[in-house]
């Protein structure tokens, strides 16, 4: 009931740290006393009295900690082994901590022990091979070797073994390479070449061996398997020599497979690989945490409590946790930095690391298919925050391995699918307009094409199924945002379509393609229009060769360019002629082949002969376009210019959008609803309003829509006129 001023703060006097594990004694902490649940939130009924003595062993374990507020923490190991209690290696007398020190001075519970003198029994040994035959295989351990024939593979998956005074942690249990004779005879008159075997296997990988030559004849001797390689299941390898060995008679080799094959990770707990002689004994190590003493695990947990006058803290297993990350989407160059907010991670960044990556069928991380979020950095020193610098990548989706690591003790949490990098994406085309038929060299700009892989291919997707696909190779990476490659077309395929960039690979992250949308569009590009305007003008003004003509051709270039605001480009316009009466201009309009979207030579020249016959046009403002008086175009010019707008020209005096919006009467209310209806099918319709026969631009639609209907619907009759039709 005391208020705030008044509470005060208990001092903590002991600090333990254990690493036992609650399925022993059924989660029950006998130490205290019966029936106490280690997992609970108070665990003192019977006020056990933890004083300095070593005369309290406290709680049990079989593993040490050493604590010293993220300074330098490290765990140990207990000295000696367990003789015949290995079956209940957590419930040991004497094997508990003893001398724990008072907070908050560093807490060292056992001073550090030797990992030769972890509990182990005798498993199985090293397989010396089979000799046959006149030639013989032989098992020869050296300090690279990872995969390794034993003779009975039995309870050493996911299991530390020892070999001699080497540590190894058994990854994986596979069939590999057993036995190397010969089908008839050991070959004669061979050479040496570089000594080695070759294995050729569709399924199967990392065999390694070498071969003897005897000096008299030439025949092989003294095979050497130095890894057994993995993976063999559907059927041996076959085995040749080296490519720089020769024989007079070539040997034939037979091959045996064991399913008795370890992959291992040597040199484990600091210990040094070294070469190991075949009949040695292979070790099981007792694991002083496992739950059972023949299911032995990688990790194991701490579990950390206070002691104090007033009892003492729940106990809590040691363990990481993820909250949350940002971002998790990010660009395939990398260089991001990506914040985590966890729990239970150390403050020493040399103690973490961070990898975006993919898991083993066991769920382990496949580190082949992985990499480091590299410059970690501890964001606070309660453990709950850090941050890392994404790797350059690529792929749809990869885990997140967070893994903390101090001395023996590793954890690793996963975040499934918690990054994802950019998908590549196409910005422009160039050229965006191709030939219909023949080859193509075309490059590809955009974004995240990846700096980070060689998985990256291009193709033109016509959308006609796998008939429409035009594969575009090679294709050659100019940076992050530049492709160029080649379609070569079937001569039963055209270039009109989609270019497709698919970037990354199945099995790493999945592969991701670009979107298909106008900027990813190639088609057919347009024929260029050849069309003449006259211009009243005395030819005798701008003689041929002269600076007046240059300068005058300057102008008409750039009076077309202006009355087309942009939509035709200065060297999309060639004049190739300019003859007499005024002066008639030839000109050709070629198309833009970098744009998909631009107005087709076609359209371009409708334009031009509408506005001709506009007096308020931007043409007939221009400085000599001011002075045309006509424009020709050759035949089907301008219907070709409706059906790139994707609409029908009408030059007809009733539309439509006329005779579906007639005025009931000539007042007022009947001629705007006629109006209203009139616009609003012009506007809208598939029939483009023409003027002189010429259909408009779509920025000048509205405009004669509004023109015409007003005519329509009455508005232009005079008043002397509608008086009596009312």
């Amino acid at each position: 009931g005391a208020g705030g001023g008044t509470c005060g703060c208990t001092q903590v006097y002991l600090v333990y740290v254990g690493a036992t594990n609650p399925s022993r004694n059924d989660g029950k902490d006998t130490k205290v006393t019966a029936g106490c649940d280690i997992r609970g939130a108070f665990c003192n009924p019977n006020s056990y009295d933890f004083s300095l003595s070593s005369s309290n062993v406290g709680f049990r374990t079989h593993q040490t900690g050493r604590v010293s507020h993220g300074v330098n923490s490290k765990v140990d190991w207990v000295n000696g082994g367990c003789g015949s209690s290995c079956e209940t290696i957590s419930m040991q007398t004497g094997r508990e901590f003893g001398n724990p020190t008072s907070y908050p001075a560093q807490v060292t519970v056992s001073e550090p022990g030797n990992p030769n003198d972890m509990p182990n029994t005798a498993a199985t040994t090293i397989s010396a091979g089979v000799t046959t035959g006149d030639g013989y295989s032989y098992l020869a351990l050296t300090s690279t070797s990872v995969s390794i024939l034993v003779g009975a593979s039995g309870e050493l998956l996911q299991r530390y073994i020892k070999v001699n005074d080497e540590f190894m942690f058994v990854e994986s249990l596979t069939t590999g390479v057993a036995t190397i004779s010969f089908v008839d005879s050991p070959g004669v008159g061979c050479t040496l070449g570089d000594g080695t075997l070759v294995a050729t296997s569709s399924a199967g990988v990392g065999f390694v061996g070498t071969y003897e030559i005897n000096a008299t004849d030439g025949s092989i001797l003294n095979i050497s398997i130095t890894n057994t390689g993995a993976g063999y299941k559907a059927g041996p390898p076959e085995i040749t020599l080296n490519t720089a060995a020769s024989c007079t008679t070539y040997p034939t080799f037979s091959v045996t497979l064991s399913s008795n094959v370890a992959v291992v990770q040597r040199g484990a707990f600091g210990s040094t690989a070294t070469a190991h002689d075949a009949g040695v004994t292979v070790y099981k190590l007792w694991w002083p945490t496992q739950g059972t003493p023949t299911a032995p695990g990688k990790q194991y947990f701490f579990r950390t409590a206070a002691y104090n006058a007033a009892g003492f803290s729940a106990w809590k297993y040691y363990a990481i946790a993820f909250n949350a990350h940002d971002p998790s989407n990010i660009p395939t160059r990398g260089f991001v930095e990506i914040e985590f907010a966890v729990e239970g991670m150390g403050i020493t960044k040399a103690n973490h690391s961070v990898w975006f990556g993919h898991r083993n069928p066991d769920g382990s991380p496949d580190w082949s298919r992985s990499k480091e979020c590299t410059s970690v950095t501890i964001l606070d020193v309660a453990g709950t925050r850090l941050s890392c610098r994404a790797p350059a990548w690529d792929g749809q989706s990869h885990d997140v391995f967070l893994r903390y690591y101090d001395g023996m003790v590793e954890r690793l949490q996963f975040i499934s699918s918690g990054i994802k990098y950019f998908p590549p994406d196409i910005t422009s085309l160039s050229p965006a307009l191709v030939p219909s038929r023949g080859v193509v060299t075309i490059t590809i700009f955009g974004n995240d094409f990846s700096t980070a892989t060689a998985n990256r291919s291009a193709y033109l997707d016509a959308g006609v199924g796998s008939d429409g696909i035009v594969k575009c190779d090679p294709l050659v990476y100019v940076g992050a945002n530049e492709l160029t490659c080649k379609l070569s077309p079937k001569t039963t395929q055209t270039l009109a379509g989609h270019m497709v960039v698919s970037v990354g690979s199945a099995d790493i992250g999945g592969a991701q393609v670009t979107q298909r949308n106008v900027k990813s569009q190639v088609s057919v590009i347009p024929e260029p229009v050849e069309s003449s305007a006259t211009i009243a003008k005395d030819i005798a003004e701008i003689p041929a060769n002269s600076t007046e003509r240059a300068t005058f051709i300057a102008s008409f270039v750039d009076d077309v360019v202006a009355a087309m605001q942009g939509a035709v480009k200065a060297e999309q316009i060639e004049v190739t002629g300019i003859t007499a009466g005024s002066v008639v201009v030839a000109f050709i309009i070629r198309p833009n082949a970098d744009s998909v979207t631009a107005l087709t030579p076609a359209q371009v020249v409708a334009s031009i002969v509408q506005q001709a016959a506009d007096p308020t046009s931007l043409l007939l403002s221009g400085s000599v376009t001011s002075a045309v008086t006509g424009v020709t175009v050759p035949p089907g010019v301008i219907a070709a210019a409706a059906a790139a707008a994707g609409a029908t020209a009408t030059a007809t005096s009733q539309p439509s959008y006329f005779t579906g919006c007639v005025p009931r009467s000539y007042q007022s209310f009947d001629m705007e609803t006629c109006y209203d209806c009139c616009t609003l099918k012009c506007e809208t319709g598939s029939e483009v309003p023409a003027v002189g026969g010429v259909p408009v631009l779509a920025g000048y639609r509205a405009q004669a829509c509004q023109t015409q209907c007003l005519n329509h619907c009455g508005y232009n009759i005079p008043v002397s006129t509608l008086n009596t039709m009312v």
